[in-house]
């Protein structure tokens, strides 16, 4: 992972301490990453296409190995600042900088005494092309690459998928859902008794589902099965307290799908035997997080 030098920006682009801490943190979801032997590890490259195609602005690190461990030995950050897109792989040319001396060992950076400026292009292979200004030579170099957005994305969520209790349409499409599970895009539910008019109000003020799965999978059947997390039953259902959570015995857990199957159980904490199972049958609203275009 880029190590992110903040004297080191500060130096290059003049960004303050506390915007890269941000951006830092968010390029821990990367659009792409490629490491020294220009792998993916993390993002797609058609992600990267769909971005760069979108317009959507972009920064972009690397880090360049000097002693040939595949460690990083210096870090730099830029906008992407004139991206092109060719045969599935994405280019951009970083931001152009005055010659700079890097003394790895000292742990500083100095300032050429020659005028000059270094101008850069990185690619999505994980190449970075340079070259100094008045020469005619091309430095070529493999780093390890990370692409993320300038700012995140929003997100909101939206309803794919609503069905009954006997898994019968009701409004969207089950393939939606599906390519979104397939995606890793994250899935929440919401209960059919809604309205309408109630779950347009809750995406609105991006507060959906009070039923958030711990695992989502796709049956051989085609249908999306989601295992809902255990919490604790209170001796009395109506009864939320503390005090009634704290004294209860019994753990419970559901599976639902989106042909309206429910299964539930009941665990005892003591024996930790299953003490009662049902089968029933369940309507549901089914949302995907996706970016607000």
């Amino acid at each position: 992972m880029i190590k992110i030098k903040c004297l080191l920006i500060s130096l290059f682009f003049g960004f303050s301490v506390a915007a890269n801490a941000y951006q830092s943190a968010y390029c821990a979801n990367p659009i792409l990453e490629i490491d020294f032997d220009g792998v993916v590890i993390a993002g797609s490259k058609q992600r990267l296409v769909n971005v760069a195609l979108s317009g959507e602005p972009m920064r972009v690190g690397w880090d360049l190995d000097f002693d040939g461990d595949k460690q990083s030995d210096l870090t730099h950050w830029s906008d992407a600042q004139f991206t092109s897109v060719v045969s599935g792989e994405v280019a951009t040319k970083v931001q152009s900088v005055h010659r700079q001396i890097p003394r790895v060992e000292d742990g500083k950076i100095e300032l050429s005494t020659d005028f000059g400026q270094w101008h850069g292009l990185l690619d999505s292979r994980g190449i970075l092309l340079g070259r100094f200004e008045h020469s005619n030579r091309i430095n070529e170099d493999r780093v390890h690459s990370i692409w993320c957005f300038t700012e995140p994305p929003r997100k909101t969520w939206q309803m794919v998928f609503q069905h009954d209790r006997a898994g019968s349409t009701i409004e969207g499409e089950k393939s939606q859902l599906v390519d979104a599970v397939e995606g890793g895009w994250a899935i929440r539910l919401g209960r059919l008794d809604l309205t309408k008019e109630k779950l347009e109000k809750e995406i609105a003020a991006n507060k959906v589902a009070e039923l958030v799965p711990i695992s989502v999978q796709i049956s051989p059947e085609g249908e999306v099965i989601a295992q809902l997390p255990q919490t604790f039953l209170p001796k009395h259902f109506l009864d939320s307290s503390i005090n009634q959570y704290a004294k209860s015995k019994v753990l419970w857990g559901a599976k639902v799908s989106t042909a309206g199957e429910l299964d539930l159980i009941w665990e005892d904490l003591h024996s930790g035997q299953i003490s009662r199972q049902r089968r029933s049958q369940m309507g549901l609203a089914w949302f995907v997080e996706r970016p607000v275009k």
